[in-house]
């Protein structure tokens, strides 16, 4: 189990969460319509991997905490309103 592996090695739990997170929008990006896909899923993935980026660097660097989750956090807040923004289109 890889959140096992994680709380024995003393790294954060956050990054599986969002390697898990991560498949997941994949798996949602693939059933977008091709011009949504092209457009929107460029920067849902640069989202998500620069949310996973700023996760190991907060696992390296815990005194500047604060900064690596807030920028997490804004990830995620150009993340779902980019997926609000193609369900209100589906409507």
């Amino acid at each position: 189990d890889p959140l096992e592996r994680y709380k024995s090695s003393g790294t954060l739990i956050l990054i599986p969460k969002i390697e898990d997170y991560i498949k997941y929008t994949y798996q949602v990006l693939v059933k977008i319509p091709r011009v949504e896909k092209f457009n929107i899923g460029s920067e849902i993935k640069t989202s998500s991997l620069r949310m996973l980026e700023y996760a190991h660097y907060l696992n390296k660097d815990r005194q500047n905490a604060y900064s690596y989750l807030s920028k997490i956090s804004w990830r995620l807040y150009q993340i779902n309103n980019n997926a609000l923004f193609l369900l209100q289109e589906d409507e």
